[in-house]
């Protein structure tokens, strides 16, 4: 069973992160303990433990596993551990498809969002500024240059995302999709398990922290029409006619 800091305990309650959403933790200040789940009741179980079960979120071991590149074997997006929270940093770059803001922690990409689009994050999530040099944002910001002069097809980035197991595996979908290829919502809504999900799919991959990189602008509708984007349909039909989806 995970163990939790007081500080991380409190942080997960405070910041509400998202990776926590119907979880409850039941701890004892005096000795830093959580409680354990109690044994499964048995029908009609008058003596079976009362006391409520707490149910710890599948948190990723933290160093190694967020160290893998865009494209791992697995095709994950990896979740972000709790200490990485702490140094968040951020930068602002311009690019041909106007303001994007890249944040990162000390070893893994955790945003790219245009400026001003939908879900675009709090300013307290950004953390600080970037210094001078930031290794990953470094990267990342010389990955995306060279991406939209038609110099990349592909991204090789540490990333940590935060999302839902749901929204993990609709981000999982978009890395498998080529450049210069296209998916429908209910297609990966059918990779994932359940092809009735396509609506649900379709605000995961909206929610989607790292546009461009996980390459949300290559899901249309069914009827293959551009429907929603969260940086705008502007910006999508821009990135499908850089990757020759879309005639100019």
């Amino acid at each position: 069973m995970q163990e939790f800091t007081d500080d991380q305990r409190y942080a997960t309650i405070t910041e509400r992160d998202a990776r926590s959403d119907g979880v409850s933790f039941t701890c004892v200040r005096s000795t830093g303990s959580s409680a354990a789940p109690p044994a499964p009741r048995a029908p009609g179980d008058a003596t079976a433990s009362s006391s409520c079960p707490v149910l710890l979120p599948p948190w990723r071991a933290a160093a190694d596993r967020h160290r893998a590149r865009i494209r791992p074997p697995e095709g994950s997006v990896m979740t972000m551990p709790a200490p990485l929270v702490a140094s968040i940093r951020h930068r602002r770059i311009n690019t041909p498809l106007g303001t994007y803001v890249l944040a990162a922690g000390d070893d893994a990409l955790i945003g790219v969002w245009r400026q001003q689009q939908k879900h675009f994050p709090v300013v307290s999530r950004l953390g600080d500024p970037a210094g001078h040099t930031h290794p990953v944002l470094d990267a990342a910001a010389t990955q995306l240059g060279q991406y939209l002069a038609g110099e990349r097809t592909d991204f090789e980035l540490p990333l940590a995302a935060v999302g839902t197991p749901f929204q993990h595996r609709v981000w999982e979908q978009l890395q498998r999709i080529p450049f210069g290829d296209t998916t429908t919502y209910g297609q990966i809504a059918r990779s994932v398990g359940n092809p009735r999900a396509a609506q649900a799919v379709g605000a995961a991959v909206g929610s989607n922290p790292l546009s461009i990189v996980v390459p949300c602008h290559r899901v249309l509708a069914s009827n293959g029409a551009l429907t929603g984007y969260a940086g705008g349909l502007e910006t999508k039909l821009a990135l499908l006619r850089l990757e020759g989806v879309l005639a100019d």
